[in-house]
């Protein structure tokens, strides 16, 4: 979605940052209904995490979304940005058939419903919630502070 786009600099940030005390999990929430194709992307993602290049995929996909958002077809950019995030086609290719990968990807748009997000980007912070990249950009690196405060507190005593 293109406000998951521009979340992406934001997150990088905050990665950047606090590399060293944070960790950074993305979890699917494909939108179907707006998208069309969020669900078929999730997948391709999705694969690319269990060769162990998601963020290579996931910049890529994001990088070129102007391109391929309004193609008839991008299931063709998503497997160029695979093969340039060198991904193995083969794995990838049984990965996408596994009905394992949708699976995963619809338990995780469950988790998050149960846990409050209803748009996308929907960013947790130690469980504290920050829906779009305004919000984050905004807040997401006071959280960040508050939360290592906190931490240090507990940790003196």
């Amino acid at each position: 979605c293109p406000a998951c786009r521009g979340a992406v600099e934001p997150v990088e940030e905050l990665r950047n940052e606090f590399s060293d005390v944070i960790q950074v999990e993305f979890r699917h929430y494909p939108l179907e209904q707006t998208h069309p194709w969020a669900l078929t992307a999730a997948g391709f993602a999705e694969c690319a995490a269990k060769q162990g290049k998601f963020w290579e995929f996931h910049d890529q996909l994001y990088k070129e979304q102007e391109t391929w958002a309004h193609a008839p077809e991008p299931i063709v950019f998503f497997a160029r940005y695979a093969q340039e995030s060198g991904l193995d086609p083969l794995t990838l290719e049984r990965c996408l058939e596994d009905p394992k990968t949708l699976g995963q990807i619809r338990l995780e748009r469950s988790i998050g419903a149960k846990q409050g997000v209803q748009s996308t980007p929907t960013i947790f912070l130690n469980g504290r919630p920050l829906v779009g990249p305004l919000q984050l950009k905004a807040q997401g690196k006071n959280i960040v502070l508050e939360e290592l405060k906190k931490l240090a507190s507990k940790l003196r005593q």
